[in-house]
């Protein structure tokens, strides 16, 4: 289906809108995983362990469900922001994260301070989004761009959602 976006600057795109109304976790979506290391443990061992521990186990544990099928990571270019690292999960069918392949994702690994377990080191706010709608040009790309802008909105007191 083409919708037309032109009032954004976009033209000539894709729009593939997900049938919203499946059952729980019966979807395509994303793993959203901000973090920030707490002392004694290191940013640099924190990297360490993240990218050549917990993100394999990660995609490991997706293997056979076709689940999880790719991770990235980003760093807060504002040092200021609470819990700068993210990390995001691409999972083809969300029950993953009820699968027990990914209970047995250790959180304890010799890098880790006392050997873990991780939520004892990392502060994380793991959050669960359903897929609606893809949004992409004609032409093909592949990979994921240079840089990832998030916003997060909260009614203010007393409002109400509509």
């Amino acid at each position: 289906m083409t919708r037309n976006f032109k009032e954004f600057g976009i033209s000539d795109v894709q729009s593939e809108p997900n049938d919203v109304c499946r059952s729980t976790f019966e979807w395509p979506g994303i793993i959203w995983v901000n973090s920030v290391p707490m002392a004694p443990l290191s940013e640099s061992v924190f990297n360490k362990w993240y990218e050549e521990v917990h993100i394999p186990e990660i995609i490991k544990a997706g293997l056979g469900s076709g689940s999880c099928i790719a991770a990235w990571r980003f760093k807060c270019q504002e040092a200021s922001r609470f819990r700068p690292c993210l990390a995001l999960y691409a999972a083809s069918n969300m029950p993953f994260v009820h699968s027990p392949g990914l209970a047995r994702v250790s959180q304890h690994h010799v890098t880790l301070p006392e050997g873990g377990p991780s939520q004892k080191f990392v502060d994380f706010d793991t959050r669960f989004y359903q897929r609606i709608q893809v949004l992409q040009k004609s032409e093909e790309k592949i990979g994921i761009g240079k840089a990832i802008k998030s916003t997060a909105i909260e009614p203010g007191l007393g409002m109400t959602g509509i």
